[in-house]
């Protein structure tokens, strides 16, 4: 056997196999199994090629032999072709049914790996020998996945990839992103792609469904828009039936709720009840669009809506049902009841010439005029903006008195309005005119009711009479009248329209007259009716409630409590008094009570003050709605402050009224008086005003100081008066002795024969300037007469406004400081210090507190630090000890002040460094004033080594300087507050104002919180306050800003006044004022100043301060330094609108200054005039500055500036002294 050397090689793609074997040898290539896959012949130069039945590129095991001519053949040799096939695809590939595992077949030893749709590998494993695999996945895969899996042999061939669908047994996210359209055709929104999105209604029912599109959205049209709020499902279910979570989603709520329905009004007008969309609102609204009430449907479908007002005047209401989208349902009109009359017509003017009567009324309603006898001028309806104008059938001139009333289309009928027509319409002159002689009786015809009076030739009236009701008058002519002259006489009706004259001569022909005659000339006279705040306080006790109480009424007291509350106005006087009305009464306590109430639906409600005369038991006055009457839980809580004016002499009590027992409060008063529970209700007098009417008295015979001239005559006498002002009067005859007493329109006339006569006003402030006219006859000893008139008028007084000065004392303070810390400096750089040796030496550095400022609570930080010289171990460290001595210079004062250090040590242990504070204050130099400082620091220095090593230390030493950096140029005031009262004086010297009869109210002006000008009036009555528009106010207080500070004004006239903290004093040019004046009902007023004096008390710093005078008496301690006080011009008085101050610590010594350049007219500079314009007293060891300002005492005279306490200097010495520019 012959061994054959084979060398050998297969090309890349398996086909060919080359090599070299022994020269005419055949080389036969073999598979694994003995296949023969080709041969060749080695040629002469032992190269073969052998090209391959069947290319091999899959790693097979090749085998080559050699043989030669004889057939020998060499051992085999192996080689191993290129593997560039992949595996086959895997077959039989499954997953579990829990999405677990993936199992199948493959390649033998190939690696089969499992993949995602986004290729993501999920897992992988190597086939078995007997080609299968199982693959066990992370995440189960049970959606449905599809999944790739591929086989991959040794070298990286991968197989085609086999397709595989997990199991399907996950259901869709629920959808997302739905949404319903606004016109609710359509839901949209996001789910799993390739799923079926299905939309239902709440009751489970399909309205519509579509698939997922490949990008995850979708859109389903439903066969029914939801409009209506409804809530929607959406599912999503894949194509395995599994079906996600729902989704709900609301549809837009476009539509109504149904109109109420069975819709009524209680007979009350309390309540609306009705039928209408469960869970709807339902709202009830007047004619104006106003809410009444509102409530929510209930479970059943019904509904109650309790009205805050009553409805029984024939309202028409709207009833709408709202959900809560907003969509309210059409509206449904229902009409109340109408069993209330109308509003009794108010404004009602008749027109001048008496053919149209004007005014306001209810909208609709019809307005009826009458005359005096119930008939019927004219009628007009009320127009849509509450006016009525109606022309009457026959013009209404003659003071005729006319009843105007409305009347609504339910036929109720309002409370009939007088109107007196104006009297524009003279009587026609007497007629039928005739003297009898010999009873000397003028006697006629004329207008019934109407004066007669009776003029000599002279114009004096002489006789007066009344026509009586047939229209015949006859007048008695005096005694002794002049004969032979023509006599005038007049008719005048009650407005004061007179006649023509008619004319008849007196001829005397029973010979009784005379040729003498008597001169009476016109007197007149004022009464004053004063005021004063008496207090007054009344009998304690309870106070009743009535029923059918109307000004005017009559009650009957002898059935009131003797425990009545009760009060007196004085005889002469009128009062205006304040009550407060307070008291409950139980629920329990009233039988019915709370049923009523509960029918009702009140919680709260309104009852009259009636004003009642103990005396006669008359109404005289009632108040509307005074008090107010509150239903809580257990009790009915009364309250009340009422405001009552012009009560005349007399003993009053009040009650808790209603005017109708029909209307709502007359059912629940009528339910308590039943009860008589009257007796928990007490009463307080808050406030009164007394008015004191005061006489007057004179004689109408005398002249007197008011300029009346005496009349003349022989003998003469007053015999008869006659009250002019008073319809109808007659003559009254004066007794010849004693006195007699004749009732004027405004007041009582007590007069004698003698002349001498005296006047008492009757109590009504409403009197107040009118006056009251009297005609008086004078006789002779021959009988002759002569007539005059005595006027006298009701005076009130005047307001008098007094001004108030209120002080208070403000302290100041310097702006707050900031800290602020000078740049670190190095005293000490790397001072080299051998072992062992000492070293001495100074260091310096500087520093300056800016002009204007100075440095608070100062401190300086001294940073020592030491490092070795060496840096060879623990042997050579070594020890650094120092000593010294601080010092700070001030180099503008030249002041110093030093402080030791004691010594201390640098050591390993304190790791080479200390810090030493310096604390400035315990030099005394806690505030550094402006200027420039020089610190310097002697020191002593020594090393010595630890442990024997070599030692050496570099030294260095830096400094910091840290304080409060403060402003000393400018003085804040701090906040203060002063309280007063501007009417009774209280904190002014308790002068009070003069509250004259005819005050109204008072008035303050001064600014808002933006500066604009603002003034508020508080009625002297009710306390009400109003703005300058009239608009009120709420509250029972006003606030005004000032210059520096606010004012709160409350209705009193009591005050709080807070100065603003932070003011600049040297903004305080003028005084802090605010003007108010009392005013009177005549239009007339009172003005004075409130006027805030503030003391400004100022305190300077340790720096040379400049501080500005105030407008105000200043107190200056300005401490150390030259400092100065400057005055400045404010204003064009003797001070130059300064204050006289007080300098607690002045000091020459120190440089102290006063500058008062800018006061002085007319100086020239030099020092040698100012003792023209400054001079100095002394008193109590105190210098007294005083100022002339213009020097001559003309236009200005010397007044104290400024007070220097504790010192004694002279002008001489504050000019030598530079103390006064």
């Amino acid at each position: 056997v012959r061994r054959v050397r084979c060398v050998y090689e297969i090309s890349d793609d398996g086909a060919t196999v080359t090599g070299k074997a022994e020269a005419g040898s055949t080389v036969t290539i073999k598979d694994a199994d003995g296949n023969t896959l080709g041969s060749a012949t080695a040629g002469s130069d032992g190269t073969f090629s052998v090209t391959l039945t069947t290319a091999q590129t899959n790693g097979e095991t090749l085998t080559l032999t050699a043989t030669d001519a004889a057939k020998n053949t060499s051992a085999e040799a192996t080689t191993t072709a290129p593997d560039t096939t992949a595996p086959a695809a895997p077959t039989d590939v499954t997953v579990s049914d829990d999405g677990d595992t993936v199992t199948g077949k493959a390649e033998a030893g190939s690696t089969v790996t499992i993949k995602d749709a986004d290729g993501n590998t999920l897992g992988s494993a190597t086939v078995g020998s007997d080609g299968t695999f199982s693959v066990t996945l992370p995440t189960a895969q049970t959606n449905g996945q599809t999944l790739s899996v591929t086989a991959t042999d040794a070298v990286g061939n991968t197989s085609a990839a086999a397709t595989i669908t997990a199991p399907d047994t996950t259901a869709p996210a629920e959808p997302t992103d739905v949404a319903v359209s606004a016109d609710g055709d359509t839901v949209t929104g996001k789910a799993e792609a390739g799923s079926t999105v299905t939309i239902k209604d709440a009751d489970g029912n399909t309205l519509g469904s579509a698939t997922v599109g490949s990008d995850g959205t979708f859109s389903v049209t439903l066969t029914t828009a939801q409009t209506n709020g409804e809530t929607l499902s959406a599912t999503a279910t894949d194509t395995a039936g599994n079906t996600s979570a729902a989704t709900t989603t609301s549809a837009p709520d476009t539509t109504a709720p149904a109109v109420p329905s069975d819709v009524q009004l209680s007979d009350y007008g309390i309540t609306v009840t009705g039928k209408g969309d469960v869970g709807s609102i339902v709202t009830v609204k007047d004619a104006e669009g106003n809410t009444l009430g509102n409530a929510t449907v209930g479970s059943d479908g019904t509904f109650s809506v309790t009205l805050t007002t009553a409805q029984t005047n024939g309202q028409v209401l709207s009833v709408a049902a709202s959900d809560t989208a907003g969509n309210t349902s059409i509206a449904i009109s229902i009409t109340a009841q109408d069993t209330t009359a109308p509003v009794a017509p108010t404004d009602v003017v008749l027109s001048d010439d008496g053919v149209t009567v004007t005014g306001k009324g209810e909208v609709g309603s019809i307005i009826t005029v009458t005359n005096a006898n119930g008939k019927a001028l004219g009628t007009g309806k009320v127009d849509s903006d509450g006016t009525f104008s109606v022309t009457l059938d026959a013009a209404q001139t003659n003071g005729q008195t006319i009843s105007v009333v409305a009347s609504d289309t339910s036929g109720n009928t309002s409370e009939a309005v007088s109107v007196t027509a104006k009297d524009t319409t003279a009587p026609n002159e007497p007629t039928d005119l005739v003297i009898d002689d010999s009873t000397l009786t003028l006697s006629g015809k004329g207008e019934e009711g109407t004066t007669v009076k009776v003029y000599d030739s002279n114009g004096n009236v002489v006789a007066t009479g009344t026509v009586n009701d047939d229209g015949t008058f006859e007048v008695k002519l005096p005694e002794g009248l002049s004969v032979n002259q023509d006599l005038s006489v007049t008719l005048t009706d009650s407005s004061n329209n007179e006649s023509d004259k008619g004319t008849i001569t007196y001829s005397d022909n029973s010979g009784s007259g005379t040729d003498d005659q008597l001169i009476a000339n016109a007197d007149t006279h004022t009464a004053t009716v004063t005021a004063v705040q008496d207090n007054l306080t009344g009998t304690s006790g309870n106070i009743v409630q009535a029923i059918g109480l109307t000004a005017l009424s009559v009650v009957d007291v002898s059935l009131f409590s003797s425990n009545t509350f009760k009060f007196r106005v004085s005889d002469n006087t009128s009062e205006d008094v304040t009550l407060d009305v307070s008291g409950s009464v139980a629920l329990s306590a009233v039988a019915g009570l709370t049923s009523l109430l509960t029918l009702l639906g009140l919680n709260s409600f309104s009852a009259d003050l009636s004003v009642i005369d103990t005396s006669t038991g008359e109404v005289v006055q009632t108040l509307s709605n005074a008090i107010t009457i509150n239903s809580g839980l257990v009790n009915l809580t009364y309250s009340g402050s009422v405001y009552i004016q012009g009560l005349t002499s007399g003993t009053y009590t009040v009650a808790v009224s209603s005017a109708n027992s029909s209307s709502v409060v007359g059912r629940l008063l009528s339910l308590l008086v039943s009860a008589n529970v009257g007796t928990v209700l007490s009463v307080d007098i808050t406030d009164s005003v007394q008015y004191v009417f005061g006489d007057t008295s004179g004689n109408v015979l005398s002249s007197d100081t008011a300029g009346d001239v005496a009349d003349t005559g022989t003998s003469i006498h007053v015999t008869s008066v006659v009250a002019n002002s008073v319809d109808g009067a007659s003559a009254v005859t004066v007794a010849s002795s004693g006195s007699t007493t004749i009732t004027g329109e405004y007041g009582v006339l007590t007069i004698a024969a003698d002349g001498s006569y005296s006047y008492q006003p009757t109590s009504a402030t409403s009197d107040i300037g009118k006056s009251d006219v009297f005609t008086y006859t004078i006789t002779n000893a021959s009988g002759q007469t002569a007539t005059a008139t005595l006027t006298l008028t009701i005076e009130g007084t005047h307001s008098t406004a007094v001004a108030d000065e209120v002080s208070v004392s403000t302290d100041t303070e310097l702006a707050a400081g900031t800290s602020l810390t000078y740049t670190t400096n190095t005293l000490i750089s790397a001072l080299t210090i051998a072992k062992s040796a000492t070293v001495s030496n100074s260091a310096t550095e500087s520093f300056t507190v800016a002009s204007g400022t100075m440095l608070d609570s100062a401190s300086l930080v001294l940073k020592f630090s030491a490092a070795n010289n060496t840096i060879l171990g623990i042997a050579n460290l070594s020890t650094t000890t120092i000593s010294g001595t601080l010092t700070i210079l001030n180099e503008t004062t030249g002041e110093s002040e030093s402080t030791t250090l004691s010594s201390f040590s640098l050591a390993t242990l304190n790791l080479y460094t200390s810090t030493q504070t310096i604390s400035l204050s315990s030099l005394g130099l806690g505030e550094l004033t402006e200027g420039n400082y020089t610190v310097t620091f002697v020191y002593s220095a020594s090393n010595s080594a630890l442990l024997g090593g070599a030692g050496g230390t570099a030294l260095t030493v830096t400094s910091s300087l840290s304080g409060t950096s403060v402003d000393t140029t400018h003085h804040y005031t701090e906040s203060e507050t002063v309280t007063g009262n501007i009417l009774d004086g209280t904190d002014s010297d308790s002068v009070a104002d003069t509250f004259g009869s005819e005050y109204q109210s008072f008035t303050i002006t001064g600014n808002n919180a933006s500066g604009t000008s603002v003034s508020y009036t508080v009625s002297g009555g009710d306390k009400s306050i109003t703005d300058a528009s009239g608009s009120a106010v709420s509250g029972d207080s006003a606030t005004l800003y000032g210059k520096y500070g606010t004012l709160v004004l409350s209705d009193d006239g009591s005050y709080t006044y807070t100065l603003k903290a932070g003011i600049d004093t040297s903004t305080i040019t003028s005084k802090e004022t605010f003007s108010y004046s009392l005013n009177d009902s005549d239009g007339t007023s009172s003005t004075a100043n409130l006027t805030i004096d503030l003391h400004p008390v100022i305190t300077g710093s340790a720096n040379a301060d400049t501080i500005t005078s105030t407008a105000y008496d200043d107190t200056f301690t300005t401490e150390s330094g030259a400092d100065t006080v400057m005055y400045k011009l404010l204003a064009d008085d003797n001070t130059g609108g300064n204050g006289s101050d007080t300098w607690t610590d002045f000091s020459v010594s120190d440089g102290d200054h006063i500058d008062v350049s800018a006061l002085l007219v007319g100086w020239d500079g030099e020092s040698s005039t100012l003792g023209n314009y400054v001079s100095v007293s002394h008193t109590d060891g105190n210098t007294v500055v005083s100022i002339d300002r213009d020097g001559t005492g003309s236009a200005y005279s010397s007044t104290t500036l400024v007070t220097l306490e504790g010192v004694n200097v002279t002008l001489d010495e504050l000019i030598d002294h530079n103390s006064s520019s």
